[in-house]
């Protein structure tokens, strides 16, 4: 089994679903089905103090190695905000994952904008941002083409992938992660349009299981050096972790 770099993990209140997703259970989940690393994000920062939540996920990482610190910012907020992003990559973090779908803004406005440019200026590797709402892919490509960071579309459906596939046409960053993959063809077709360097392995655990994610990476016909770079190569390249 090749171990995969899980780009699409979380923990905490997930005030959407009221439900909670204790940290205890994504770890027992990645441990189960043999995640090398997973890139995770606490959720009380999506919704209540995303300084105290990214505390939190980056105190979970330095006890489990496994997990790589993701760091979340509410726009919004604004004040303090490029200060944040300065302090969390100072603590080592790589990726910051943003929930515009949650907090009522979108990718093409210029608080968020300021922030992303912080991200890039002070050495962050990537940014995470939903694919799954029409246009998005779109502002997303067009606002942030010009970043040395790599850009992950998550959560991008079958309804979307046309767009997010020009999207990724047109800005050479960006990328997109496979939680969302249920059809056939979608790897064949993505690793033909845009190449299997920039699409990237996630499961959404603990939310939702992670041998659907993981199955259509195994059965789509892929070589084997392709789906390498999907479950981990690319992960391991362009976020800098552990090869």
């Amino acid at each position: 089994m090749q171990r995969p770099i899980d780009v699409n993990t979380f923990f905490g209140f997930d005030r959407s679903r009221q439900r909670c997703y204790p940290l205890d259970d994504l770890l027992l989940l990645l441990e189960r089905h043999q995640v090398a690393q997973a890139l995770t994000v606490c959720l009380r920062g999506a919704y209540y103090d995303f300084v105290s939540a990214n505390e939190e996920v980056i105190a979970a990482a330095r006890a489990h190695p496994q997990l790589v610190p993701v760091a979340t910012i509410h726009p919004g907020r604004y004040l303090g905000c490029l200060e944040e992003v300065r302090r969390c990559i100072g603590e080592g973090v790589v990726a910051f994952r943003f929930f515009p779908d949650l907090q009522g803004w979108n990718p093409s406005e210029l608080h968020f904008l300021r922030i992303a440019e912080a991200i890039a200026e002070h050495g962050g590797r990537a940014i995470l941002l939903p694919g799954g709402v029409a246009g998005w892919p779109t502002a997303i490509a067009r606002h942030l083409c010009h970043l040395p960071v790599t850009v992950v579309l998550l959560c991008v459906g079958y309804g979307l992938l046309g767009e997010a596939m020009a999207a990724m046409a047109a800005a050479p960053n960006l990328a997109c992660e496979g939680t969302m993959f249920d059809t056939p063809w979608v790897y064949e077709t993505l690793c033909c349009e845009v190449g299997p360097h920039r699409i990237f392995f996630g499961s959404g655990l603990p939310a939702r299981y992670f041998s659907s994610a993981y199955g259509m990476v195994q059965h789509a016909e892929l070589s084997d050096e392709e789906r390498a770079a999907i479950l981990r190569g690319n992960a391991a390249r362009l976020l800098g972790l552990e090869a």
